[in-house]
């Protein structure tokens, strides 16, 4: 994490686990709140981006120029 971003976050109550992830902001009831009510970030590093493999991905990317088209939209499904 940025050093700057990580500042940022400390001088705003954030607290720290030992692996470095922000754990709360002190605050539990407006946290509870916040995830019920309102827009949340989390980090979501412990997810997969993908099940395909590195290798694989950089070529889908490299090799692709993806679009989408739309010219005359219905409720329907093709």
């Amino acid at each position: 994490m940025n050093a700057d971003w990580k500042d940022f976050l400390s001088a705003k109550g954030a607290q720290w686990n030992d692996a470095g992830e922000v754990t709360t902001f002190g605050l539990p009831e407006i946290e509870r709140y916040m995830v019920k009510n309102g827009p949340v970030f989390t980090s979501l590093a412990h997810q997969p981006s993908s099940k395909y493999p590195a290798k694989k991905r950089l070529t889908f990317c490299k090799g692709s120029s993806l679009t989408i088209s739309v010219t005359s939209p219905t409720n329907t499904r093709n």
